[in-house]
């Protein structure tokens, strides 16, 4: 079935959820896991490892050992990244380097592989079936990739939006704000 595009028409329902959320009578004990970030910009768990996008590099903190330093798993950034999962490989969207990089988790010193090149404002990935989605924010689109293809090209999926960012797949729905839209 094809993939449904949403935007603007779901905010109310998640904003909704939002305030619920915070507004809950939860009580929350907040602990630093780790300080002196340079601008993070992204973050994702995987097993004991948290996962975080600076400004300039992608560490990994092992939430099991307090005592442990963080440990850089990738420091070629340029102007700060977005993190995606996909099984072990670590997906890396470079905002000001116009590609997407990935990194198998189980390696040490795992060496990059680049995705793809020529993807404007990469600032939001999303993955389904062995397709990568990007929001390429400085473009105002959102591509995808199909990621079984030696030879990768880049397919609009949308044109014409306002900064198009953080990429979420449910099912045949993609979800995406536009930044400069409040949308």
């Amino acid at each position: 079935s094809p993939l449904s595009i949403l935007g603007s028409e779901i905010m109310n329902s998640a904003t909704a959820a939002l305030l619920l959320i915070l507004t809950s009578p939860f009580v929350f004990e907040l602990t630093d896991v780790v300080s002196s970030l340079d601008e993070p910009s992204s973050l994702l768990i995987q097993g004991n490892d948290l996962h975080i996008a600076e400004l300039r590099r992608v560490i990994k903190v092992d939430l099991s050992d307090t005592n442990e330093a963080p440990s850089v798993i990738f420091a070629e950034v340029s102007n700060g990244a977005h993190l995606l999962l996909d099984g072990n490989d670590l997906y890396i969207a470079l905002f000001a380097d116009q590609a997407v990089v990935k990194i198998d988790t189980t390696q040490t010193n795992a060496i990059p592989e680049t995705v793809v090149t020529g993807v404007f404002g990469a600032n939001g990935l999303a993955i389904r079936d062995n397709v990568l989605y990007i929001a390429e924010s400085t473009e105002g689109t959102i591509s995808c990739v199909d990621l079984s293809q030696s030879n990768r090209v880049v397919t609009d999926v949308v044109t014409g939006l306002d900064f198009p960012n953080a990429l979420l797949l449910i099912q045949d729905e993609l979800y995406f704000h536009e930044v400069t839209a409040d949308k």
